[in-house]
């Protein structure tokens, strides 16, 4: 049986790659890949947001450890709090899965997650992934996609803000252990072996016919023709509204309880602002030139051997880019009280007892700031 697994990497196409796949489960079919009710669980509603994460098979490698896996709000949402009840969970699953790959023995199966590349960062828990993979497919090709990261920056800034930390852009320009491309294709050759690993770049002249989609396809050897393009799109809110989530999730901002959840307020701020932001165009966040010669300068030696090893019919892994002018201080700060203002009548607008004028006042004093 053979299987292609997507080690999604964060930023660089994960979530337009599974939209795409479940779009075309169909024809994915009738070529001979299976791909869909692989990732759902038997647990009533868990394939709503998780159907194509592979949690159970994350849990899986920390059962064989005798550990609860790190990822507390994956465990929270499929309802474990314990060791027996994560591998009891992991036990079923791995019976449904058998049944499932029993039925169709026909298909290679496409397995695709964030999970993989943000929790298997260690030799010993890639080599018991694979093991747990072992049992089914004897076949298995790994797939890992890397975003030139003066990209992956900004984009990984976005999205910690979105889950509520207070990331420091800056020292993410210095010091992002994750900007070390090399090190991780090589950690992964090391656990599945360089015959069985498939290294691509996110990047639109590295694309199969400058198309992610075209591109995925042909790592599957498969013929897109007819398949329905993606729209999917997961988007990154504007640098104003990146600003009052910085605000908003300040430890003294009052929207988060002490295990640091956001409280009802918080989360009607935060459901308010997200829809005010789709509305507008106001700019995304761009690097300054210092940030992006920086990250440049830091990842030249790993992309150089990163290009030499897996692409070495490229001149540059990463071509030189032009990019927007950084973000003007004054126009930035426009958009931000703009964007705060919008927000603060939205919520008086729709007031509750719940949302009283004093427990807006932390956002409009840090808006000032």
């Amino acid at each position: 049986m053979k299987a292609i697994v997507h080690i999604g990497m964060p930023k660089a196409g994960s979530t337009a790659i599974q939209s795409w796949l479940l779009s075309n489960r169909a024809s994915l079919n009738d070529q001979g890949f299976f791909y869909g009710n692989a990732h759902e669980s038997k647990v009533p509603g868990s394939a709503r947001n998780y159907t194509h994460t592979c949690a159970e098979l994350l849990f899986g490698v920390y059962s064989s450890l005798g550990k609860l896996t790190p990822k507390r709000s994956l465990l929270k949402y499929f309802g474990l709090r314990t060791l027996e009840e994560q591998h009891r969970f992991t036990q079923d699953h791995h019976e449904y899965f058998s049944a499932l790959v029993a039925a169709n023995q026909d298909k290679a199966f496409v397995i695709s997650s964030e999970l993989f590349a943000a929790h298997l960062r260690k030799p010993k828990l890639i080599r018991l992934f694979i093991k747990m993979l072992g049992t089914h497919f004897d076949d298995i090709t790994y797939v890992l996609y890397f975003r030139r990261q003066e990209e992956f920056i900004p984009s990984s800034f976005a999205e910690r803000l979105k889950r509520g930390s207070t990331p420091d852009l800056q020292q993410m320009v210095y010091d992002d252990p994750r900007l070390d491309y090399f090190a991780t294709a090589q950690l992964w050759e090391k656990c599945v072996g360089r015959e069985n690993l498939l290294i691509r770049l996110f990047e639109k002249d590295a694309f199969q016919e400058g198309d992610l989609f075209a591109d995925f396809a042909q790592t599957l050897g498969i013929n897109p023709r007819g398949f329905v393009a993606s729209k999917r799109e997961n988007r990154s809110p504007s640098a104003a509204t990146l600003k009052i989530l910085n605000a908003i999730n300040a430890p003294s901002s009052g929207y988060y309880d002490d295990q640091k959840k956001l409280t009802p307020l918080g989360r009607r701020v935060m459901k308010e602002l997200f829809a005010l932001d789709a509305q507008t165009s106001f700019d995304k966040l761009r690097l300054t030139d210092d940030q992006i010669n920086t990250i440049r300068d830091h990842c030249k030696n790993s992309n150089e051997k990163l290009r030499a090893t897996y692409f070495p019919e490229r001149a540059e892994l990463f071509p030189e880019r032009e990019f927007a002018a950084p973000n003007d201080p004054s126009d930035l700060a426009a958009q931000v009280a703009e964007l705060s203002t919008a927000l603060v009548t939205k919520l008086h607008t729709n007031d509750t007892p719940s949302v009283s004028t004093p427990r807006l006042w932390p956002l409009k004093r840090r808006m000032r700031q």
